[in-house]
């Protein structure tokens, strides 16, 4: 039998049938926004997880607490023009006292913000860089194989960078940023084993401020360039390591071609006069250099044992 419902029921009933839609569709849109959040966090979140946060630090050269690059020891165009386009070991091969390793790896740590990697790359490491031996392409030497000699009678080749338009600030600069980055920091070689550490005395400040811009070249250091033409010494590079027997107290290292020696304690007049940047015509060397690089390798061969690759060579 069908019952007549007043009419306050029927209102009663329709809004309890509006409240159950509405609870349904705010269920539907929780629903919606968890899948939205669930989709938001698979599709992003590991992004964000993956995605390292800078290394913050005391940048080595302006001192300023800021994100750190992993900055090189020698820079990392160095290495690119150490491999070999084509046999059974294209990268270079790192030779330390203990082992020999074709390796891709280089020395590098956090030392420098970003600002003060962009300064060391204008004002002297990209045209250092420019000027070094890259797999049969020697820019500097081959500009100074068309110029003339300031001195026909020395076995040397000597000549003015500044009459030849050779930027011979920029090379020390890049010079003294390379022995300057081996003072401030201790650096690991691929074998564990740390690299030798540069003393630089009294005039680390001054070379850390004159590599800010803020300061002249530094008048008790001296940076004599020797370009080598040697085939041996053009195809390889060693870190910074103290040159004994000459004045002072002085640290060589060798770049695709380049040899560079920083003295850090040129009191010596003859050292003056063949300073890159001191001297009058901003003096710049051709030079054999074969048997210094072969003693210089000699010395780790010795006791080094190759491994990887290496091993069955």
């Amino acid at each position: 039998m069908a019952m007549h419902k007043p009419a306050h029921c029927k209102e009663v009933g329709a809004a309890a049938e509006v409240c159950v839609r509405a609870v349904a569709a705010a269920a539907a849109s929780a629903r919606r926004q968890a899948s939205h959040a669930t989709e938001w966090h698979s599709t992003y979140g590991a992004i964000i997880v993956g995605m390292k946060p800078p290394k913050m630090g005391s940048c080595a050269l302006c001192l300023n607490f800021r994100p750190l690059e992993l900055s090189h020891f020698l820079p990392q165009g160095v290495s690119k023009r150490l491999r070999s386009p084509r046999g059974p070991v294209t990268e270079p091969i790192l030779v330390t006292r203990q082992v020999s390793i074709s390796t891709s790896n280089q020395l590098r740590d956090h030392l420098l913000c970003s600002s003060c990697e962009k300064l060391f790359d204008q004002r002297g490491e990209d045209y250092a860089l420019r000027q070094m031996n890259n797999r049969g392409r020697f820019p500097l030497l081959d500009r100074l194989r068309v110029s003339p000699c300031l001195d026909f009678s020395l076995r040397e080749g000597v000549y003015s960078g500044s009459a030849l338009g050779i930027d011979t600030e920029k090379l020390a600069y890049f010079a003294l940023s390379v022995v300057w980055r081996g003072a401030v920091h201790t650096w690991r070689a691929a074998d564990g084993q740390n690299v030798r550490p540069i003393n630089l005395g009294p005039c680390q400040e001054t070379i850390r401020q004159h590599l800010l811009g803020r300061a002249p070249f530094p008048s008790q250091v001296a940076v004599v360039v020797n370009v080598c033409t040697d085939f041996e010494s053009q195809v390889i590079a060693y870190y910074p390591t103290p040159r004994l027997g000459i004045p002072g107290m002085a640290y060589a290292f060798l770049a695709c071609g380049i040899h560079f020696t920083v003295f850090t304690e040129a009191t010596d007049p003859s050292v003056r006069r063949v300073c890159c940047v001191g001297s009058a015509e901003k003096l710049i060397f051709s030079r054999n250099i074969k048997a210094l690089t072969y003693r210089a390798y000699g010395k780790l061969a010795a006791t080094s044992r190759p491994v990887g690759a290496l091993a069955g060579q």
